[in-house]
C-alpha cells in the first residue's frame, strides 16, 4: 500500500472547524502566543515543526495556523497505523508515514515534495516523531526531515513553533505558543544542529513561562 494522502472534503472541515472549536472551549481557558506574531507569506512554501507532547498537538497546531496562516491549506503528516485509526483526519490534510517501510518512507517524501510545489499548501511535519514530556530537558529530534528538504529543493523555509499547556488560577489550564526564526531549507539540510538548537530554545523558553506572563501575548 503507498503513502495515505490527504483528501480535504469541505464538509468535513466544517464539522471539523465546529468540533475542534468546542473542545478547546470546554478543554482550556484561552490560547495565547508569545513574542511577534509569525509572518507567513501567501508565496512561502513552509514547513511547520512543532514539539511533541501530548495527545492535543495536532489540535493545537491546526488552532495556530487557522490565526497566523489562515489562507494556507493545512497538511499534517501523522503516522500510518494512527490514519487508518482515525481516517477523518485524512479529510482535513493528515497524510501517513509508515517509518518502518522504506520503499514507504520514499513515497510519503515525493509526496511532501509535491505538496510544497504549490505555495498555498503548508506542511506540519513533528521532527521528534513521538510524543515526549514538555517538561523534557532536551528534544529528541529526528533527521527525517532533512531527507524531505534535501527532496524538495532549496525554495521551502522552516518554522519552528512550540507549545507549552500551563496551569495557573482557572479550572481549565492555558495553552502557549512561541516561534522561533526561520530557516531555509538549505540551512537545516547543512546545519542540522543549528535548527536542532533553535528548536529546544523555544521549547526551552516556554518552559520558564509563568501563567501571570500570559497577558502579554497574543490571544487566539
Amino acid at each position: 500500500m503507498s503513502t495515505i494522502k490527504a483528501d480535504h472534503s469541505l464538509w468535513a472541515e466544517v464539522l471539523f472547524n465546529y468540533y475542534i472549536q468546542r473542545l478547546m472551549n470546554k478543554n482550556f481557558s484561552g490560547f495565547y502566543h508569545l513574542g511577534e506574531a509569525p509572518v507567513i507569506g501567501d508565496q512561502e512554501s513552509l514547513i511547520i515543526t512543532p514539539n511533541h507532547f501530548s495527545w492535543w498537538d495536532g489540535f493545537f497546531i491546526y488552532r495556530f495556523k487557522k490565526k497566523f496562516a489562515g489562507r494556507k491549506v493545512l497538511h499534517l503528516l501523522m503516522l500510518e497505523s494512527q490514519l487508518k485509526r482515525y481516517w477523518f483526519f485524512s479529510k482535513v490534510g493528515a497524510y501517513s508515514i509508515d517509518p518502518d517501510n522504506p520503499k514507504k518512507i520514499i513515497g510519503t517524501i515525493n509526496y511532501t515534495s509535491e505538496i510544497l510545489r504549490d505555495k498555498s499548501n503548508i506542511v506540519i511535519i513533528y521532527p521528534q516523531g513521538e510524543i515526549e514530556p514538555q517538561d523534557s530537558e532536551t528534544l529528541n529530534l529526528k533527521k527525517g526531515i532533512v531527507r524531505v528538504l534535501e527532496k524538495t529543493g532549496k525554495d521551502v523555509t522552516v518554522l519552528p513553533v512550540a507549545f507549552k499547556i500551563i496551569y495557573g488560577d482557572e479550572m481549565n489550564p492555558a495553552v502557549v505558543s512561541a516561534c522561533g526564526r526561520k530557516f531555509s531549507s538549505e540551512e537545516v539540510a547543512c546545519s542540522f544542529d543549528s535548527y536542532a538548537a533553535e528548536m529546544n530554545r523555544v521549547a526551552r523558553d516556554l518552559r520558564g513561562i509563568r501563567y501571570e506572563n500570559l497577558k502579554n501575548g497574543i490571544k487566539y
